[in-house]
């Protein structure tokens, strides 16, 4: 019951802060024309784009969002890699890293 209580209290400011992070991002993203048409070949070049460090914290706030909305979507539900799979082994092993204990969140 608390829990729905604060959730409910913070709904607001909560997408209050989204909402203002998504248009701090955006605006960062204005040097690109978005009605400009776009080719398969186009969208693979990369391109630079220089992050304010006071903009840093809406950025990654954002970023996140989006990781969260395309994992739902996609039907992933579980963060947690499999540290004995042998893609994990590999993939760490190639990169001269050795792997670590998955992070565990508490919810």
């Amino acid at each position: 019951m608390r829990r729905a209580a604060f959730a409910s209290a913070t709904r607001a400011d909560l997408l209050d802060r989204r909402l203002h992070d998504a248009r701090t991002v955006r605006a960062s993203l204005q040097m690109f024309d978005p009605d400009a048409e776009v080719t398969d070949a186009d969208a693979r070049i990369p391109r630079d784009v220089v992050v304010r460090r006071d903009h840093v914290d809406s950025w990654l706030r954002t970023l996140t969002a989006i990781r969260l909305v395309i994992a739902t979507r996609l039907g992933i539900t579980d963060d947690e890699p499999d540290v004995g799979g042998r893609w994990y082994q590999a993939v760490y092993g190639l990169a001269g890293i050795p792997p670590r204990a998955p992070h565990r969140s508490r919810g």
